[in-house]
């Protein structure tokens, strides 16, 4: 959707979210509203900002590559 993410905390993804600068990590859907009303203007460009570098990574392919790299280098390695 091109806009920042909400995520619950113990989601698998969200050390991704939370480490690239993606969105929020919320414990309960009860402090969704407590947690938007403290991200600041500038929070949320950062925070979109990223999301469009990501989109823009996942439209090229790059984890895929990365994926392939390292498969790669793993079948060279024998």
């Amino acid at each position: 959707a091109n806009m920042p993410i909400i995520i619950w905390d113990q989601a698998a993804e969200s050390d991704f979210v939370k480490n690239n600068g993606l969105g929020i990590t919320i414990k309960s859907l009860y402090e969704i509203p407590k947690r938007i009303s403290k991200v600041s203007e500038q929070d949320y460009d950062q925070m979109n900002q990223a999301v469009q570098e990501m989109r823009q990574k996942i439209e090229k392919g790059y984890f895929l590559k990365a994926a392939l790299d390292k498969i790669e280098s793993k079948i060279d390695e024998k």
